[in-house]
């Protein structure tokens, strides 16, 4: 049975280029967050605070929180999609 018909029925299970794909646009995301065009944008000083917390600090604390949370949803899927490829080659191994 080949790989393409198995990751068909299956949602959750990402190829590995889409993975790479997804990792790259987080990357690019990042750069782009913390590039020094969008940084100035939220150094307005301290008088402007989000809960106590000078704006900037709050943004980059907040961009860095969002760009791991990504990853590591993006990363979970491969695993999982890794983890049920080799239980179908297991299976598939048993039968032959």
């Amino acid at each position: 049975m080949d790989r393409a018909a198995d990751n068909r029925g299956s949602r959750d299970a990402p190829e590995p280029e889409r993975t790479t794909e997804r990792l790259v646009a987080i990357l690019a995301l990042g750069v782009l967050a913390f590039s020094s065009l969008v940084i100035p944008m939220f150094d307005v000083g301290a008088e402007v605070t989000v809960a106590g917390i000078p704006l900037l600090y709050a943004y980059l604390f907040l961009t860095w929180l969002v760009l791991i949370a990504l990853t590591a949803v993006v990363m979970e899927f491969a695993v999982e999609a890794d983890a049920t490829e080799d239980a179908g080659r297991g299976r598939e191994d048993m039968q032959a």
